[in-house]
């Protein structure tokens, strides 16, 4: 059977084209105005059609899903779940464990609550009662992690101990990840083992009780690789929605995991050489645009070395 070009392979194509010429045409200072007013609304879409892909992958594979599920009913398995949770809260005080990092994230996030602008502010001042900022810079690190923080203060106000507050969040994620991750590789102890060693890494323990954005970052990944073995297994329309935008929020999280995409372009590539289709759609076309953010701060920085 010969391959068709669809529609949407085309648009996918053409769209790449289109965000890697606009990140190489563009001059520095509108690639900076870029990055500093577009990063929240572009990640804002990004986690949209993530949730809304996974929901439909869901959708498809409920039978599965609902087997997942039931394997965590265990009354045994939820109890070493929890006590693993407690014991990596508690190995480690809440306290910045980077501190040219994790400071300078809360300070983004501020102005991401307030403006919807990723900046660190520079010039800061209290004029008749009330806190102004007056100059900042756009920082080298993504807007992701700054990003979820500014919806906690949406939601609570603003806090400088947020950080804290979603690493604590997606404690509970890391280990289901790695309960299912490694019940697939080892289906009879895997689920078991896996979780009860993350206890023994005492890196897992600091950095969850961080309020820096490498926790985040582990659990995208974990996530990644889920969804990528979802696809190889099932190949499917939104299987792959939800893997690509999964990776644009990863390459939005640390400035390293752009380089994730290649892996999974890679998957992507080979299932639909060998199954002689492809499985695009109109959502996954606008991937290569909710990229450009990413491109042009590496652009940013290097102007500004």
């Amino acid at each position: 059977m010969s391959y068709k070009p669809r529609p949407e392979d085309c648009a996918f194509v053409l769209a790449g084209l289109c965000s890697l010429t606009l990140s190489v045409v563009v001059g520095l200072p509108a690639a900076e105005w870029l990055v500093r007013h577009a990063t929240y609304w572009v990640l804002l879409a990004s986690i949209g059609a993530f949730f809304y892909s996974g929901y439909r992958v869901a959708a498809e594979r409920k039978a599965a899903l609902g087997n997942w599920a039931q394997s965590l009913y265990d009354g045994r398995y939820m109890v070493l779940i929890l006590l693993i949770v407690a014991a990596i809260y508690s190995l480690q005080p809440n306290s910045y464990k980077v501190v040219m990092d994790e400071p300078l994230l809360v300070a983004s996030s501020r102005q991401m609550h307030l403006d919807k602008e990723l900046y660190v502010p520079k010039s800061c001042y209290e004029l008749g009662g009330a806190f102004y900022n007056f100059d900042g810079y756009v920082d080298k690190r993504p807007g992701f992690f700054p990003f979820l923080l500014s919806l906690l203060h949406d939601l609570t106000g603003y806090r400088s101990g947020q950080g804290f507050v979603l690493n604590a969040l997606l404690v509970p994620a890391l280990v289901l990840l790695t309960a299912t991750l490694c019940g697939r590789l080892w289906p009879d102890c895997g689920k078991w083992i896996g979780p009860l060693l993350l206890v023994t890494v005492p890196l897992v323990s600091l950095v969850a009780n961080s309020s820096g954005y490498d926790f985040l970052n582990v659990v995208l990944l974990l996530s990644l690789l889920l969804l990528a073995l979802q696809f190889y297994e099932y190949p499917g329309t939104w299987t792959l929605s939800a893997l690509l935008w999964a990776s644009v929020l990863l390459a939005h999280t640390r400035y390293e995991s752009a380089l994730y995409l290649l892996p999974v372009l890679l998957i992507v590539a080979l299932r639909s050489f060998f199954l002689k289709r492809t499985f695009f759609h109109w959502t996954s076309c606008l991937m290569p645009f909710a990229l450009l953010p990413v491109v042009l701060l590496m652009r940013v920085i290097g102007g500004q070395e």
